[in-house]
């Protein structure tokens, strides 16, 4: 079996519209070695499509109610596409601190955007799947207050 792969240049077209945005969203996907909390979300709770605007809004509640029901502080890492702007989200006691820092940092750091982190025993950051279980729990909840 013989297989002929031929280009024809015509077809291939560098197209600059959106092309900023996709090499800004390909630099986070690098960055983010593992699916973020908000994407886990979306594929596992079949609500969560169906509710897509208010999502993010109900995940930061869920945060805030698992450090404060939990009595656990955690970071949580964001970035927002429409400021161009990274932040990392303290949670702590209900309540969170939102500091801006940079792509650098986080890269330096070891972090990805859309996880939840933990200070561990040796005193640094490490991703916590015991809090982002805890968060997706508390969203399913309120997917199903919603559907009420």
């Amino acid at each position: 079996m013989e297989l002929d792969i031929t280009l024809d240049s015509d077809k291939i077209k560098n197209k600059d519209d959106g092309l900023e945005n996709l090499a800004r969203e390909v630099e986070n996907s690098l960055l983010n070695k593992s699916r973020s909390i908000y994407d886990q979300i979306m594929e596992e709770n079949e609500l969560a499509p169906k509710h897509k605007k208010q999502l993010k809004e109900i995940i930061k509640e869920g945060m805030k109610d698992v450090s404060r029901d939990y009595n656990e502080n955690f970071k949580y890492i964001e970035y927002s596409p429409k400021s161009n702007n990274y932040y990392i989200y303290d949670f702590s006691q209900g309540k969170f601190k939102r500091t801006k820092t940079t792509l650098k940092e986080l890269k330096k750091n070891n972090l990805s955007i859309g996880n939840i982190y933990s200070i561990n025993k040796n005193n640094e950051l490490e991703r916590d799947f015991v809090r982002e279980y805890q968060v997706k729990e508390n969203v399913d909840y309120a997917l199903l207050d919603l559907e009420d």
